[in-house]
């Protein structure tokens, strides 16, 4: 890890909403830019037809033509930028592209002009499914949460987006183990009450930086601390597994695999680990990028998550 890899990936997240104003910028550019070129050669046309000047029609036909060229050159200019840096950007080996993202795909689940940050508990207590089946080590009670608490990353604001639900949401693009350890749990910790599920979404955006059973040791540390301490107030705690990635990002497959078997083993009796990769390999998913999904993937990962609580 060094400082340069961690200063991208804040600007990226700490400035989500300017690259997402700039996106919308770039796009209204794009669409509304070639329509006033076009619109304004045929009123000058229609002008000089009206006026009968076969030497101003000549002249206003050049014009529209040329306004039209523009108009043409204006959307495939940005359209083919947009292809190129999204090539690039797929093809760069890290995880920080969120900004690049936002620029030129500003409806992204992943972008937003309002940053997505801890939603405020509004209390629920329906029923939910209870199924452990999909889980290696299970909390100690039996009682269901139904105070949801989601902590995570990129993936968790595109499921948090996807689900539009009353849930806790702490979650932030780019993030990682520091993060969580630093804000994403301690944003959430006046929160809990023995109704309280915390449901952790967390390493994506370590796993090919730090040794995967290094880095799943000191995940599985500060989670089982945490769980420890937890459990007095009867919160419940759960990791759920890093999940598969394809095209372009199918090698951290490997690494996502190495982390999960380790956290695995390394995770307390106090957490339950939900096997959400194995779910995804099974039951396929969509994916725009290969690395973040789409809504009704997001939404089949919630709904297994609820039914492993």
């Amino acid at each position: 890890m060094n400082y340069f890899y961690f200063a991208i990936v804040d600007v990226c997240n700490d400035l989500v909403q300017l690259w997402t104003l700039l996106g919308y910028i770039i796009l209204l550019i794009q669409i509304i830019v070639p329509i006033i070129l076009i619109i304004s050669g045929m009123i000058t046309m229609a002008q000089s037809i009206v006026t009968n000047d076969e030497g101003k029609i000549r002249k206003n036909q050049q014009a529209l033509v040329k306004k039209i060229i523009a108009a043409v050159l204006c959307f495939l200019v940005i359209t083919i930028t947009k292809v190129v840096i999204g090539l690039i950007a797929n093809n760069v080996d890290s995880l920080y592209n969120e900004c690049i993202v936002c620029v030129f795909r500003p409806t992204d689940e992943m972008c937003s002009l309002a940053r997505p940050n801890l939603t405020p508990y509004q209390p629920d207590y329906g029923e939910s499914p209870n199924n452990n089946s999909g889980s290696s080590t299970n909390n100690t009670t039996s009682q269901k949460p139904t105070k949801l608490i989601f902590v995570g990353d990129s993936r968790t604001v595109g499921m948090k987006n996807a689900v539009n639900s009353s849930d806790i949401w702490s979650c932030e693009t780019s993030k990682g183990l520091s993060w969580m350890k630093s804000t994403g749990i301690p944003n959430i910790e006046n929160n809990l009450d023995n109704k309280s599920g915390v449901i952790i979404l967390m390493g994506i955006n370590d796993v090919k930086v730090t040794n995967s059973d290094i880095l799943a040791s000191n995940y599985a540390d500060y989670i089982n601390d945490k769980a420890n301490t937890w459990a007095s107030k009867g919160v419940k705690v759960y990791f759920v597994s890093v999940m598969p990635t394809k095209g372009t990002y199918d090698d951290l497959n490997s690494y996502i695999d190495k982390f999960n078997s380790s956290i695995k083993k390394y995770l307390s009796s106090n957490v339950t680990y939900i096997d959400a990769n194995s779910y995804l390999d099974s039951n396929g998913f969509s994916s725009s990028d290969g690395l973040h999904y789409d809504s009704n993937t997001y939404k089949n990962i919630y709904n297994y998550i609820k039914q492993k609580l």
